[in-house]
Parts: C-alpha cells; sequence; structure tokens
C-alpha cells in the first residue's frame, strides 16, 4: 500500500467537503434519493437495459462461480421492498470487489441478480436526468480527488458515502465497492483505497473479490465470430472475511490485510480466465 494512498484513506474516511461555494439545499434536494438502496422493481427493469442490453451488443460475459457468494443460491433475490421504509431486505449483505478495467466491467458485475448499491463517479449523475434514474437504482456518487471541485454539488464526500454504504450493508444489501478508485486500462491491479475492507470491517460481513478479465487493453484479446464482440470473464472469488483476521501485525491493519488477500485473489482469478 503506497503512502500516497494511505494519506489519501485519511480524507476518504475523514475527509472534509472540497473547497467550493454550492447551494447545500440545492445539494441536499439533488441528492436526497441517492440513499443507495435501489428501487426493486426498477433496479430490475436498469439491470435488464444494462446487462441484458447494452452489455450483450458490445461484447459476451460470463460470470462463474456465483456459488461462491455469501447468499443462499447463486440466483438467490430478495422479495418486494419498498426503499424508502426502514427493515431488513436481507439477511445476506456483502460488499462486492471488483478489479476496475473497462466501463463494461460494470456489465459483468451486473449479472449478479440482487439489487445492489453502486459506488460511483459524479458523471453518472452529472445531467439532471442521469442522476433522477440512476440514483433511485442504487447508484452512491462520490467525489475522487481527480474529480473538479464543482463535483461537491451533485455528489458525497467519501466519508459521507461511506456512512450510507454502511446504512445499505445493514438493510442487507450488498454494496458494490471497486478498490482501485478508477479505471486500470492495462489490467494490473497496482495500488488500492482500503474504502471496501473498512466497510467489510465495520458491518462484519463478507469482502468478495470479483475477478474481471477479457477489458483491459492488455489482455487476450476474445472476439466473437458474428459482431466480433468482446468476450470477458468474471469470476467470484473464496469471500474474505473480516473474523479470519483476528490478531495482526502492529504495522498492519485489518483492512490493509483483507485488501493485500484481494490483491492476491484478483490475480489468481484473471490467471485463471486467461487460461
Amino acid at each position: 500500500m503506497s503512502s500516497e494512498r494511505s494519506a489519501e484513506l485519511s480524507d476518504q474516511v475523514n475527509g472534509q467537503p472540497p473547497s467550493f461555494d454550492f447551494d447545500p439545499v440545492k445539494r441536499a434536494k439533488r441528492l436526497r434519493s441517492a440513499t443507495g438502496i435501489p428501487h426493486w422493481l426498477g433496479y430490475r427493469v436498469f439491470r435488464y437495459i444494462v446487462v441484458k442490453i447494452v452489455g450483450r451488443s458490445l461484447m459476451k460475459a460470463q460470470l462463474l462461480h456465483q456459488d461462491r457468494l455469501p447468499q443462499p443460491g447463486a440466483n438467490f433475490r430478495p422479495g418486494p421492498y419498498k426503499r424508502n421504509e426502514p427493515g431488513r431486505v436481507s439477511h445476506y449483505p456483502f460488499v462486492l470487489a471488483p478489479n476496475h478495467t473497462n466501463e463494461l466491467d460494470i456489465a459483468v458485475a451486473g449479472i449478479i441478480k440482487r439489487p445492489m448499491a453502486w459506488l460511483s463517479k459524479p458523471f453518472f449523475v452529472g445531467h439532471i436526468v442521469f442522476a433522477w434514474i440512476n440514483q433511485r437504482v442504487g447508484c452512491v456518487p462520490m467525489v475522487r480527488a481527480t474529480d473538479a471541485p464543482d463535483r461537491i454539488a451533485i455528489a458525497y464526500t467519501r466519508k459521507q458515502a461511506m456512512d450510507i454504504l454502511e446504512d445499505v450493508l445493514k438493510r442487507g444489501i450488498p454494496a458494490v465497492v471497486y478498490p482501485q478508485g478508477t479505471r486500470q486500462d492495462s489490467g494490473a491491479v497496482g495500488d488500492v483505497f482500503l474504502g471496501a475492507a473498512i466497510l467489510a470491517d465495520r458491518q462484519q460481513v463478507p469482502l468478495v473479490p470479483l475477478a474481471v478479465y477479457g477489458l483491459a487493453k492488455d489482455d487476450q484479446q476474445w472476439r466473437t465470430p458474428w459482431l466480433h464482440r468482446r468476450k470477458a470473464i468474471g469470476i467470484v472469488m473464496d469471500p474474505i472475511r473480516p473474523e479470519d483476521y483476528p490478531v495482526l501485525n502492529g504495522n498492519v491493519t485489518r483492512a490493509e490485510a483483507m485488501m493485500k488477500e484481494w490483491q492476491i485473489r484478483i490475480t489468481e482469478g484473471r490467471a485463471t480466465a486467461r487460461q
């Protein structure tokens, strides 16, 4: 874990809003629907569009070992619920942590049928129409260090986003967090943020690595005979459980140890997919 990433972690968990003059009333109104709780029916429709229509028109994807997801069956989906009412949606929350090489790997993770909350960049809520739709299907926009300062007017700070996702997990809904923070076009795992592991540790839920291969520039490029669509493989790796790290070296936190294991499992998964 680089010192730069460790410094950014401090901001990610405890930071204050960037210095930018914005209207807090308008911001609160804009983010009112960004609770991270997906609309039950709306998510199913949105997922169909993203995975079945957009995703399949641009690539052929398969997701292996969904049986490793910490839930009762690969195709588990909770019954109808109301997003604005309290109460648990299920008893099987987890943090899904894919590697991020291409925008299309969102559709790979979306093969999982359950409604999930998605930590995202402000781009996905930049237009009021996109915000209205995406925030109601689980999008939690967060300002990153590389974003323009004015994005704070339409997105959460790191600490606020973490709080939202903790509430999501308490209701039994999985949260999708990309530990790399942004796309790594080369496919290299590299340095990672600790936010996904911190969430899993705080709520004592499994951290599930999802290794995606076939979409990075340096990946072996498979193409379908017809339309020459890309082929992508996602492999759900064995969950990383916080309780498996009870005793640690004084210089290593539980989150750091979990993310180190995440890097190992993502690398192993991508190597398996390459074969």
